[in-house]
């Protein structure tokens, strides 16, 4: 659920304006589906599982859930997003709506960690 009201996040953004003006039309890896994806998925994708880990950490600081699996998780998200986040860090093709759309989610990610 969380991965799809992400999603659902970005796409009502998008009604805003681009993520991105369509300068950067290199394709870049993709843990999540391992194949090369544009900047726009990558985008999504980092939205999305940032989101997903933001609240497995929620879950785990307030006593929900299974620990272990909170930690299996993220044991399997962060080096995903570590990927996703290199084609996004200074990326000048990022609109402010794309900007908008990763770097407050690194920070939260920091904060929590």
């Amino acid at each position: 659920l969380v991965h799809e009201a992400a999603h659902q996040h970005m796409n009502l953004l998008t009604k805003l304006g681009p993520i991105d003006d369509g300068t950067d039309v290199q394709s870049y890896y993709s843990p999540p589906v391992d194949k090369q994806r544009r900047l726009p998925l990558i985008i999504a994708a980092y939205h999305a599982f940032a989101n997903v880990l933001l609240f497995y950490r929620l879950c785990r600081r307030n006593g929900l859930g299974e620990d272990q699996e909170c930690v299996r998780q993220e044991k399997i998200l962060l080096p995903w997003l570590e990927t996703l986040e290199t084609p996004l860090s200074n990326n000048l093709a990022l609109t402010e709506i794309g900007r908008c759309l990763w770097q407050p989610l690194k920070k939260q990610l920091q904060a929590t960690q």
